[in-house]
């Protein structure tokens, strides 16, 4: 069966000038999830870049909104696989009202929402762990494994920073790995318990910590 978007009434997303803002995508579940891409009615990709960015779950997060960033046609674009097919959810239509108070604020993580995510992943899989925060100035995100260096060869920074992606995982992969979030007023931290399935207890291996992003 095609996928199809439900019926929705869309309303302004209103914000001020250097507000978080978060577009919601949300496409219809199906069992191979859909490719998910931002663009405008003339069919280009919203531009992305450390301040504004899509995550793994499809949705446009903005770390403080900018009044250029006001357009009426944010669309979201839900790719199918397997029917070949691509549906479209609803223009939303994004108005940043200009502001003579915007105040610089140290970052929050919006993802992941759970303050400590569990990760449980196959021995050869590729596991991909996320951290997006909202500040102003835009915050800058670096990660490091708190039990041993990050996998060397098979760690990767992938959107901005935001998203670690370790291939080929192993069972000496287990442990916790940190993201860190931080802009001239401050920083945000989440660490990430990861656990390789096949492997005994977590707990610290004694090696020394690796960190990657800081460049």
């Amino acid at each position: 069966d095609t996928p199809q978007w439900p019926k929705e009434k869309v309303t302004p997303v209103e914000v001020e000038e250097g507000d978080p803002v978060v577009l919601p995508c949300d496409p219809p579940k199906s069992a191979v999830p859909p490719k998910i891409y931002w663009l405008n009615s003339w069919i280009v990709h919203i531009a992305q870049d450390a301040r504004v960015s899509m995550g793994q779950d499809g949705f446009l997060y903005f770390a403080n909104a900018q009044v250029g960033d006001s357009h009426p046609d944010y669309i979201c674009h839900a790719h199918y696989l397997g029917p070949r097919t691509i549906i479209q959810k609803e223009p939303l239509d994004l108005r940043v009202a200009p502001s003579n108070s915007v105040q610089s604020r140290r970052p929050r993580l919006v993802v992941p929402r759970d303050p400590q995510p569990t990760h449980i992943a196959l021995r050869g899989e590729t596991l991909v762990l996320e951290c997006i925060a909202e500040g102003l100035p835009t915050p800058w995100v670096t990660w490091r494994r708190l039990n041993g260096p990050l996998p060397p060869g098979r760690a990767t920074l992938d959107n901005f920073n935001k998203t670690l992606r370790l291939r080929d995982v192993e069972e000496a992969d287990d442990g916790e790995y940190e993201c860190v979030a931080h802009n001239s007023q401050g920083q945000a931290r989440r660490s990430h318990l990861v656990t390789v399935e096949g492997t005994g207890a977590l707990g610290s291996t004694g090696r020394r910590a690796g960190g990657i992003g800081s460049g």
